[in-house]
């Protein structure tokens, strides 16, 4: 069923896991054997940035945090305005209405096209 070799890295990482201050925590050996804590992460990507030369992923946005963020600050420049309806999830009076006013558009267009 098992290598040798998966047999001792299964082996490593239980011993790995069941000490936290393992000496092999924050290298990219405790990462090889399976550990995904933040110092053994932070090792295997400094090692693959280094050896690749690429710079550092951008962290990616929070949208859940930022849309929460948008819809508390009734002063954010995005209410009443269609981005705020779409991308941010809002639904103020000034975003629903906004939001209605473009639909009622879009479709008037649409419909010109057709009689065309």
């Amino acid at each position: 069923m098992f290598s040798p070799w998966q047999k001792t890295k299964k082996n490593n990482l239980e011993k790995l896991l069941a000490d936290p201050n393992d000496h092999r925590h924050g290298t990219t050996t405790g990462y090889d054997y399976g550990c995904r804590c933040l110092k053994c992460k932070a090792a295997s990507s400094d090692y693959y940035r280094k050896k690749t030369g690429r710079a550092p992923r951008k962290k990616k946005l929070d949208w859940v945090e930022i849309k929460a963020a948008m819809r508390a600050d009734p002063s954010n420049p995005n209410h009443g305005t269609i981005a705020g309806y779409v991308k941010y999830d809002c639904r103020c009076p000034r975003c629903l209405d906004t939001a209605s006013k473009e639909y009622s558009r879009l479709k008037k267009i649409e419909e010109d096209k057709k009689n065309l």
